[in-house]
């Protein structure tokens, strides 16, 4: 049979107390039981670890050389416990991050900067990527992802809502007459879509036929379409939570500014079972914030 772990370090105890008596004080246990863990020790051996006489204990040769093991097996366990303790306590280490680029461009970028601001020991890699990145394979710690993920096996924690708007910058306003009074308006305007809308592109409003169109400009990120929709090329559905400056400032308007829009959600996913590193949890709470502070 394979030794207990705890009969090695009674072992130990006894070697270095050079008694069962002074090993069985320290331990907390009684020197029958002691003496039991040793026998049982030498039994899983197979061969002596201790001469016992009625004045003292000595160590056979292979005894001599079982101590040694033991002495660097109390070590490797004592310090796999420290560093479990330091992984569960301080934020440090490395943290694998991804989120769709709208996303990343509102309130993860910010909140990266935020979090190793305050933990400057942790390492991060961050992917912006629009597309469903797989954790696993990946080696990814946290996904932000827009809606509830699919994967059923993935920890969920909601982190906020933001609401999609229909946008175009000023100047097309303009040069189409103001601002439309319907969806059906839209079809003679020029439209900007990212990769993952399709070649053809649906706009739904309350109340309204949704209406399909085909964008004349497509991209595969959205600080693209962005970038696009500044330039005034045509209409594009854009995060509110990202556009807010724009908004603010008059460059780009809302097509549909009095509109009840239902709000999608934002979630956190990860791939642990059951105890994730603390850093997670904490960057967690970041995005939370941060994202809070955005809609406001």
């Amino acid at each position: 049979m394979k030794p207990n772990f705890n009969d090695m370090m009674s072992f130990a105890e006894v070697v270095e107390t050079g008694s069962f008596t002074a090993a069985a004080e320290r331990l907390g246990r009684g020197k029958s039981s002691l003496s039991q863990s040793i026998t049982r020790l030498e039994g899983d051996l197979g061969v002596r670890l201790i001469q016992r006489t009625t004045r003292r204990l000595s160590l056979t040769e292979a005894g001599q050389r079982f101590y040694r093991h033991c002495e660097n097996i109390r070590e490797i366990h004592a310090l796999a416990l420290e560093d479990a303790h330091t992984e569960a306590t301080a934020l440090s280490g490395r943290l694998c991050l991804t989120a769709p680029h709208a996303l990343a461009e509102a309130f993860v970028r910010p909140a990266v900067t935020a979090f190793l601001r305050e933990h400057p020991a942790v390492e991060i890699v961050f992917h912006s990527d629009d597309g469903q990145l797989n954790l696993v394979d990946h080696a990814i710690d946290l996904a932000v992802r827009v809606d509830m993920p699919q994967d059923q096996s993935l920890k969920v924690s909601k982190l906020g809502e933001f609401r999609d708007l229909l946008c175009a910058h000023k100047d097309l306003v303009t040069e189409h007459g103001g601002l439309p009074n319907d969806l059906a308006a839209l079809k003679d305007w020029p439209h900007i879509a990212n990769q993952w809308q399709g070649q053809q592109i649906a706009y739904q409003r309350q109340g309204e036929t949704a209406v399909r169109l085909r964008p004349h400009l497509r991209c595969n990120a959205f600080h693209d379409v962005l970038g696009f929709v500044r330039d005034g090329l045509g209409v594009a559905l854009l995060p509110d939570i990202a556009i807010r400056e724009d908004l603010r400032s008059g460059e780009i308007l809302s097509l549909f500014p009095k509109d009840e829009i239902a709000p999608v959600a934002i979630y956190a996913a990860h791939a642990f079972d059951s105890f994730p590193p603390k850093r997670v949890g904490a960057f967690i709470t970041c995005l939370r914030q941060l994202l809070a502070q955005k809609v406001q």
